[in-house]
């Protein structure tokens, strides 16, 4: 199953990063409305981060799966990690090239977790105290990748405070629009609409050109409300609490 979803992934991210090259491959799809950021057949280039970010932490979990089932031959193990390094990689450069604050981040937090874990988890056939050096070599791999995103680092740096200042007024504003219909929201998929009612003349500079709150909670919280907010927090809290007692 992972194979197929980083295949899949690999492949669109190959056909994303094209047509972010040559726009006349998009066939008339979305994927130019926000400038320079990637977003390939999505209409928003934070949703395509977040799913590049998901499909580059599952590469990188692979990248340990070949390694921990590679012999020692070097020969053995380069065959066995090339792919997996190079999906890895693909999909890190479509990541950085959504320019997502949010999405980076969270693959970032995902990467240190991760590479913590594989550090001291796992046996590896006997070469545990080689499991330090791959984690090194992956996070050094990992940050260079980061970096080399310069327009993402831009954005980072230079937008930081208005981007927390920006958000804390859609959060705000929304907060107050379910807080006046909590139960049951205003109806999945009415956030535009919803958006629009709210727009002040102190706020619009704000809410003019949003599509979504940024904060998927919030927002079903807004649109099916408490009614249809539970069932879906009590969905993620079972995956979790599942995962945990696994571990």
């Amino acid at each position: 199953f992972f194979k197929v979803v980083v295949a899949t992934m690999s492949g669109y991210g190959f056909w994303a990063l094209l047509a972010h090259a040559i726009p006349a491959l998009k066939f008339g799809v979305y994927g130019t409305f926000q400038g320079d950021r990637l977003s390939g057949s999505l209409q928003s280039a934070n949703t395509a981060g977040t799913l590049f970010a998901a499909s580059f932490i599952l590469a990188l979990c692979l990248v340990f799966e070949a390694s921990r089932h590679a012999s020692a031959e070097r020969g053995s193990w380069l065959a066995k990690v090339t792919v997996p390094i190079i999906a890895t990689a693909l999909l890190g450069t479509c990541l950085i090239l959504t320019v997502s604050r949010g999405a980076s981040t969270a693959a970032l937090v995902s990467c240190v977790i991760l590479l913590i874990w594989e550090m001291f988890s796992r046996d590896w056939h006997g070469i545990k105290k080689h499991n330090l050096y791959y984690c090194l070599a992956i996070a050094v791999g990992v940050v260079i990748l980061a970096w080399s995103g310069d327009l993402l680092l831009d954005r980072y740096a230079a937008s930081f405070k208005d981007w927390i200042d920006q958000r804390q007024s859609i959060y705000g504003v929304h907060w107050d629009a379910f807080l006046a219909s909590p139960w049951f929201g205003y109806g999945i998929g009415s956030f535009d609409e919803v958006n629009k009612l709210l727009q002040t003349a102190l706020n619009v500079p704000v809410l003019w050109n949003i599509r979504a709150a940024h904060n998927v909670y919030l927002q079903w919280l807004e649109q099916a409300g408490i009614a249809g907010t539970v069932p879906m927090f009590v969905c993620i809290w079972f995956v979790i609490g599942r995962t945990a007692w696994g571990v």
